[in-house]
């Protein structure tokens, strides 16, 4: 057996045994383009990369929505929302599902609705939580639904004409009781996704992963049930040319051929790591062709880290010229603590939300991490402990990164009671954050990621939805408007004068006070919007949109 060589926390190494691993053989194929500023599914595309190559900087809300929900419910929207450009005869769209079945679509620039009336995906009974990120390829939007409860769980995979919402077919997928709650992945004319069966705290089925035909979802192409007790839950597959890969509960990844499902290997990290106890894995997989490797966390509810429970963020190589999960001590893992968030990687590094921790009272920050792809060692840390109000910040989304020149601008939301969206640059500075409602009244959940959108015409945007069943779509924004209100004026005056004489003082948005974009709030950024707001012609000249 061969050594290789495992990499925790500290970047400390450690050698351990790993067993031979059957090998997945993969054919480097083309993988059907996206556009540059297309977010058509879960984290962009089907290698889960989660970043757009242009510059978007939502700051303020351009427009939201409620959906057709029951603001009162522990549920809401719990999907990211998708962008698709193009739809025919409606331009570019923005759709979401929210946890009825109801799935919606609306302008990406004014949020007018393109269906009339919203369509509901379970005919015969409104589910109450909805988990499966829909995707859309060619005019058409596949929504997969469960009538999301524990105990009815009824598989369905819809093929919608995105133009007007109208059924073109659909499927019934897996048997009672248990849940699509994996994204649905689009890939090369196929549509895949997972099921999953259990209670709060416990797997109770044997899950199945499902390769569908895009062009008629009632043909099952392939299906795999695994021959063990496991499921896929937020467990979404990566596509690396011929193969599919997708993670479970009992911390294996799996490999099969993508076309006709074929079982290829398996292997169990939790073990390959020497980490005990076996953690489950509920992000989706990301492969990145410059590091030669697949990335995804894991987590196992604990008493550890003061109750947030253990959890890793996994790098294992990968051999795309021969298809073999190879041993020269190139993989690595990090302590993460308990951890959903599926990781993006971009020049060199790796981003990562981790801490996440539910049904507890006040509790140490969660964090948003930053590491080297090559080695695991840790670049930076944020926890947002500048804000005095925020107790807890449970991060259990994905981040979604805009990446202009050498700027990055990494977004993120909090499932908090009063959850926002924050958004980092990329040395791990909070520009700006986005709080839907400033009260701590519950509803206001945000546990999935946001998308991005920009277009040839310069309109940039940020959508997020929350358990309030509300879907956001933010702008631009103003520099100098600190307090988000729109406008200028003497409020913002006072806060940024508070700012440069206290450098601890708090504020909503130091992106907006810092107008010369010179790293600190000071006397120049005071004097500058103590003009604007007394001349609204006064011309800011931010260099903090840079």
């Amino acid at each position: 057996m061969e050594k290789n060589r495992e990499r925790i926390g500290n970047g400390k190494s450690h050698s351990f045994q790993i067993p031979i691993i059957a090998i997945c053989v993969m054919l480097l194929v083309t993988i059907a383009s996206v556009s540059a500023s297309e977010w058509p599914q879960f984290q962009k595309d089907d290698l889960n990369t989660g970043v757009l190559s242009e510059k978007v900087i939502g700051r303020s809300v351009n427009w939201s929505v409620m959906t057709h929900t029951n603001q009162w419910m522990a549920a809401g929207i719990n999907v990211v929302p998708i962008v698709a450009k193009n739809v025919p005869d409606r331009g570019d769209v923005v759709f979401v599902l929210d946890h009825t079945g109801n799935v919606s679509g609306y302008n990406v620039t004014t949020g007018d609705p393109i269906w009339n009336p919203q369509f509901t995906m379970c005919n015969a009974a409104e589910g109450s939580f909805e988990l499966s990120t829909p995707a859309y390829h060619d005019g058409i939007l596949y929504v997969a639904t469960s009538k999301g409860n524990l105990s009815v769980g009824e598989g369905r995979v819809t093929a919608i004409y995105a133009r007007n919402g109208t059924i073109r077919e659909y499927a019934s997928v897996g048997s009672g009781g248990y849940q699509l709650n994996t994204p649905v992945t689009y890939s090369d004319g196929k549509v895949y996704v997972g099921d999953w069966k259990g209670t709060s705290s416990s797997t109770t089925g044997y899950g199945t992963y499902y390769c569908l035909n895009a062009n008629d979802v009632s043909d099952t192409i392939w299906s795999r049930t695994a021959p063990y007790l496991t499921g896929y839950n937020w467990a979404g597959c990566a596509i690396a040319g011929n193969y599919i890969l997708y993670g479970d509960e009992n911390a294996n990844v799996t490999c099969l051929n993508k076309d006709d499902g074929a079982f290829i290997s398996y292997f169990n990290v939790s073990e390959e790591f020497g980490i005990t106890p076996a953690e489950e894995i509920r992000s989706s997989i990301m492969y990145n062709d410059d590091t030669g490797r697949i990335y995804f966390t894991a987590k196992k509810s604990t008493s550890t880290h003061a109750g947030y429970g253990d959890g890793h963020l996994y790098a294992v190589e990968f051999d795309e010229t021969d298809g073999t999960f190879n041993d020269t001590g190139n993989s690595w893992v990090y302590d993460l603590w308990h951890s959903v968030s599926t990781p993006v990687y971009h020049d060199g590094r790796i981003y990562v939300g981790g801490g996440q921790r539910m049904y507890t009272g006040s509790c140490p920050d969660g964090k948003v991490c930053c590491l080297d792809a090559a080695d695991g060692s840790l670049i930076w840390e944020w926890n947002n402990t500048i804000d005095p109000r925020v107790d807890c910040l449970r991060v259990k989304s994905s981040p979604a990164i805009a990446a202009h020149g050498n700027n990055l601008y990494i977004y993120v939301t909090s499932n908090n009671p009063d959850g926002r969206l924050y958004c980092l640059n990329e040395n791990g500075t909070m520009l700006w954050y986005y709080e839907p409602s400033e009260s701590s009244d519950s509803g206001e959940y945000i546990s999935q990621a946001a998308s991005i959108y920009n277009n040839t015409a310069g309109e940039m945007r940020v959508f997020f939805g929350n358990d309030a069943g509300k879907l956001y779509a933010l702008g631009e924004g103003m520099c100098g408007d600190v307090n988000s209100d729109a406008s200028v004026d003497i409020y913002d005056v006072t806060k940024v004068t508070k700012r440069a004489s206290d450098p601890n003082y708090y504020l909503k948005s130091p992106w907006a006070a810092d107008v010369n974009g010179d790293g600190e709030v000071d006397i120049y950024d005071v004097t500058k919007v103590a003009k604007r707001a007394s001349d609204p012609n006064y011309d800011l000249n931010c260099k903090c949109d840079e």
